[in-house]
């Protein structure tokens, strides 16, 4: 399998600064956008920093840095041991921020997404989210972990680092095939205050390239006003390695 990869992020239009960092493949970024082409075993991550000023920036690149140092390219990922890295880097970051008052309290969401042959595993822990365009039908494929689902902003109840052990990662492994044509998005919540699903769906589903796709997402969010900051990585599957 190959895969097409569109991904960008931004700080929005009324926050000051990004506390959003993506890992494409095996590039870390906190702004700016990325377009590559990456045969499978590959991966995508999104991490969305919470819980103060400066705090939640550094709490996501940390995150994001460990997963990239940390997390083999491999064809099998075992989903023990994604577990306990993942809680691994949670220990990590609860104790860096408690030893730094100035990062004290620092958390982070993640959503991403691992794919190899021909098929993919998910990893969550907040609100962050990874969804699926196949044959025109966008489907959440991960779960909101906020106190109450059907309440705006609603506080998250999973997420690494914090003042206590509060991370209830939740990774799927196992049967999940990838189709050529499906289309994965992996975001930070804030691009979903400026855009609905459905919007989504429509860009995603029309005939342009994938990268048309994406830079049209980010520029009606922007002009939506993008009141959070919004990171997205958009992974096109593909049989060969045609652009598409």
């Amino acid at each position: 399998m190959f895969f097409n990869i569109e991904a960008f992020t931004h700080k929005g239009v009324l926050r000051d600064i990004n506390q959003d960092t993506m890992l494409v493949h095996n590039r870390v970024l906190d702004t700016g956008t990325v377009s590559v082409e990456i045969k499978s075993p590959t991966r995508c991550f999104v991490a969305d920093g919470v819980g103060g000023h400066l705090a939640g920036e550094v709490a996501s690149k940390l995150v994001i840095e460990y997963l990239n140092d940390e997390l083999p390219l491999t064809n099998h990922p075992e989903k023990e041991a994604i577990s306990a890295l993942c809680h691994e880097i949670n220990l990590q970051l609860i104790s860096y921020s408690a030893e730094n008052s100035i990062y004290s309290g620092m958390a982070t969401t993640l959503a991403g997404i691992i794919f190899y042959e021909n098929r993919f595993c998910l990893i969550n822990a907040g609100d962050s989210r990874v969804l699926l365009l196949r044959d025109h039908q966008l489907q959440k494929l991960t779960q909101d972990q906020v106190l109450a689902p059907e309440i705006a902003n609603s506080p998250i109840t999973s997420y690494f680092g914090g003042t206590k052990n509060a991370l209830d990662i939740v990774i799927s492994a196992g049967s999940k095939e990838v189709r050529p044509d499906d289309i994965f998005m992996v975001s930070s919540d804030g691009i979903f205050k400026a855009l609905t699903l459905s919007q989504i769906e429509k860009i995603l589903s029309n005939s342009k390239t994938l990268k048309e796709k994406a830079e049209f997402i980010f520029y009606k969010a922007i002009q939506n006003g993008a009141p959070d900051n919004i990171s997205c990585i958009f992974i096109g599957v593909q049989n060969d390695n045609k652009s598409s």
